[in-house]
């Protein structure tokens, strides 16, 4: 995911769903069931939720630069699952990954394996 794509999170639950408060935080509600929200969480925690996925409160941080800085979901128990805050942080945007270059000249003997069936 690029910063285009945070941004895009960032300025959907700023206009449609939160409220600003005075540090660059919004809170709202959003539904985990809809458009791309609805690809946060897995199928199996989707259907635990029901139909209180679709108001799941949420604190998103908005950084100096406008970038979103971190999404905070509050998930509510439910199907036996407990309560718990799914968090999740972004950085470094704008900064790109350096790669190194592999090192063996060959692979595992496992990747052959699985390759070669």
């Amino acid at each position: 995911m690029g910063q285009q794509h945070h941004t895009r999170y960032s300025n959907a639950f700023a206009q449609e769903n939160g409220v600003r408060q005075p540090t660059g935080r919004y809170a709202g509600v959003i539904d985990l069931t809809a458009g791309e929200a609805a690809k946060v969480l897995d199928e199996e925690q989707m259907t635990a939720l029901g139909d209180v996925a679709k108001q799941v409160p949420f604190t998103a941080v908005v950084g100096a630069d406008g970038n979103l800085g971190s999404l905070t979901l509050e998930l509510p128990a439910a199907g036996g699952q407990k309560a718990y805050r799914y968090v999740v942080t972004y950085t470094d945007y704008g900064k790109a990954q350096k790669i190194a270059e592999p090192t063996a000249d060959r692979a595992p003997a496992v990747a052959y394996e699985l390759l070669n069936g």
